[in-house]
């Protein structure tokens, strides 16, 4: 339910005017070429130490209420994000993007109001393992898309800044997952256009 809020909110921008030009800069790779190289090919295993600490993850996210509105989750340390921009937890990203925690909670909200959450570990490996939960999205059992829990782990995550799908579209900024360590701003927005993120492996993880 979260990709299809994001597809929403993505395609939105498209249709956006750019009231001024910004140089697009380049993506902040948070992990090194080299480490992840080495992950790419088996990037999407999910072993037995991982099958457990997913389950860890998903007790501490099962604490959190079936309606969380971006006020608690901001206040529970939460990198939220509503329709207007951040809502609180900027500290608790920026930390774990500077490598001093190795997990954060990102907190998001469909159309329907629902929080969306996604629980991003960076692990000694240097990969990243995702756990999205969709469980209070707001929208019934017949309308949703998927499991309410969904588990990917990737190689690297990059931070485009001055992000336009298109020339003449507001300026943003994203987070990407990718399994390709050399995924720049323009390769991603080519994937974007034509429609092929998931088969290239890259997730769509914020957008601001």
């Amino acid at each position: 339910m979260k990709k299809r809020f994001l597809a929403v909110l993505f395609a939105a921008m498209m249709l956006a005017g750019c009231a001024g030009a910004a140089d697009e800069q380049e993506g902040h790779d948070h992990a090194t070429d080299q480490q992840a190289e080495e992950m790419v090919d088996d990037a999407e295993e999910i072993d037995a130490e991982t099958e457990a600490l997913v389950e860890t993850m998903k007790e501490e996210l099962s604490v959190y209420a079936d309606y969380l509105p971006a006020e608690e989750a901001a206040a529970a340390g939460m990198y939220t994000i509503t329709a207007d921009g951040v809502a609180g937890g900027q500290e608790e990203w920026d930390a774990f993007m500077a490598g001093e925690h190795e997990s954060v909670i990102l907190c998001q909200y469909t159309q329907k109001g629902g929080a969306v959450l996604d629980y991003l570990m960076h692990r000694e490996d240097g990969s990243y393992l995702i756990l999205s939960d969709s469980s209070r999205d707001g929208y019934e059992d017949d309308e949703k898309m998927g499991e309410d829990f969904e588990v990917q782990k990737f190689a690297a995550l990059k931070v485009f800044e001055d992000f336009k799908v298109q020339d003449d579209s507001t300026p943003v900024t994203i987070g990407v997952l990718t399994n390709e360590p050399a995924l720049d701003a323009d390769t991603f927005r080519t994937y974007w256009n034509e429609g092929s993120t998931a088969a290239h492996q890259a997730y769509l993880l914020y957008v601001i």
